[in-house]
């Protein structure tokens, strides 16, 4: 019986020590414009990695030198605000507000087709870089789906048909005014909209039917940024010095993460298990959901040689979930080994959050 009782905590300390080994670093890319990284997204199958670069498109295949030709997307569209690629991964779009959305072939890097153009995108924060934006290719990969803030008046959702390069449009109305952020939930049902200026606020809109189906509240100083997680059930909500988790379908905050040093990034990873928050002191924090658990912290290298503002503009895991991709504001991206991870949480139910609701991450 002792035997059996030292054996299960040995195999107990294993567990905790994999749980505390933080991430290693497996490549750093500088980019040409030390400004901004955002909007980071794996293709599928995880050979090419896109970001936003100071509003202009970067796309790189993983693996190969990282100098400027293969980096920069030719024929570009100026100040990029959202970033998808489809579901083969043959396919990018980069969309901007004021030259539209541009399409390009992954593999040879030629711009296919643009969807709209500056004289469809005038509003009034066409010049502005934060301003939110988010799109998706349709399941199919005919179609694609831009949603973006329109000022005061909502967001202004648009369906595209590639071939057709036709688009319906549907303005959306918030009901507190304005919108800083939006961001679409995977199977392009479920939009989230922030308010301006670090509103206490988040709306849901069910995409389906055009109506304003929730209006989550936060706290604090304001929610700066959401994400869902990869089967949609969860949103979590970066605000002041926390994240919240919401459950979509009963609109109820069911675990909320503390982060003293203010979250600014958050994205889900392994199917929903764990969440990475990035903050404003260059630090990545890695969660258990369902445990909400500290499973492990990414320190970022600091740079001496550039005065940019350091916290964490941008977090996004890889299709498997063994590699994590981090942005920062001086035009750095760099990739992080996470497979023990993986391993770690795999016998964990998908998307769960055990507890009660309000309960709160170490």
């Amino acid at each position: 019986m002792r035997t059996i009782f030292l054996a299960i905590v040995i195999a107990m300390a294993v567990v905790d020590s994999v749980l505390a080994e933080e991430p290693k670093l497996l490549n750093s890319i500088t980019c040409d414009k030390a400004n901004i990284v955002c909007g980071i997204v794996f293709a599928p199958g995880g050979k090419n990695l896109a970001w936003i670069n100071g509003g202009e498109p970067r796309l790189w295949q993983i693996g190969t030198p990282k100098n400027a030709d293969n980096l920069v997307v030719h024929g570009v569209v100026h100040r990029v605000q959202a970033v998808a690629f489809d579901r083969a991964g043959a396919m990018v779009a980069f969309g901007g507000f004021r030259d539209g959305i541009g399409v390009w072939n992954v593999n040879s890097r030629k711009r296919l087709l643009v969807l709209g153009s500056s004289e469809h995108n005038t509003h009034q924060d066409a010049d502005d870089p934060f301003t939110g934006m988010s799109i998706s290719f349709g399941s199919d990969g005919k179609s694609l789906i831009s949603c973006r803030c329109n000022g005061g008046s909502g967001v202004l959702v648009e369906t595209w048909g590639l071939e057709s390069r036709k688009s319906s449009r549907e303005q959306l109305k918030t009901k507190l005014g304005g919108c800083q952020n939006v961001t679409l939930n995977p199977d392009r049902t479920k939009l989230a909209a922030t308010g301006f200026f670090w509103a206490e606020y988040l709306e849901l809109f069910d995409l389906t039917t055009s109506k304003n189906i929730a209006t989550l509240q936060g706290q604090g100083n304001g929610i700066s940024d959401c994400c869902f997680s990869e089967n949609g059930r969860l949103l979590s909500v970066a605000m002041d010095r926390c994240v919240q988790l919401w459950d979509v379908a009963s609109k109820r905050n069911v675990a909320t993460f503390q982060c003293e040093a203010g979250p600014s990034v958050s994205t889900f990873g392994i199917g929903g298990k764990v969440l990475a928050v990035g903050d404003h002191a260059r630090e990545v924090t890695l969660w258990e959901v369902a445990s909400r658990k500290r499973m492990g912290k990414i320190k970022l290298p600091w740079n001496p040689q550039s005065d940019a503002y350091y916290a964490v503009s941008a977090v996004e895991f890889s299709p498997n979930g063994d590699i994590l991709a981090v942005g920062q504001y001086d035009g750095t991206v760099t990739l992080w080994e996470t497979g023990r991870f993986v391993v770690a949480v795999k016998a964990t139910p998908p998307g769960e959050v055990n507890g009660k609701p309000g309960n709160k991450g170490e």
